[in-house]
């Protein structure tokens, strides 16, 4: 009975510094998740959602995404698309101007994005 209460009184002794021998103090895991791009082009912009409310901010889109998954008209008055899906016609509004001034003509986009 000796030799448990011996074995038991070592046991307690040594166990909780066994199980605080990992490292000591604060573990902190961190990511950086920015609210603000680091463009404001958005046809070069990361794929996260965020950006999007300071482009909107900044930019016009032609058309804009609404709650009820439709879109709605933006610089774009109205659109169709062929029948396979791969080509849309935008008709852009009448009297948009980018932020110098210069008329929009929708030439922009496609030199642009299409070149």
């Amino acid at each position: 009975m000796i030799r448990f209460l011996l074995l038991l009184v070592a046991w307690t002794a040594v166990a909780p510094s066994a199980a605080r021998a990992g490292p000591e103090g604060q573990m902190v895991l961190a990511q950086t998740i920015a609210i603000a791009p680091r463009w404001f082009d958005p046809a070069e912009a990361e794929g996260i959602i965020t950006p999007f409310i300071f482009y909107y901010a900044l930019h016009d889109a032609l058309v804009k995404p609404m709650p009820n998954h439709s879109l709605a008209s933006s610089l774009a008055e109205s659109w169709s698309a062929s029948k396979d899906g791969l080509v849309y016609d935008f008709v852009l509004r009448q009297g948009v101007r980018f932020h110098n001034g210069d008329p929009a003509t929708g030439l922009e986009s496609r030199s642009r994005a299409w070149g």
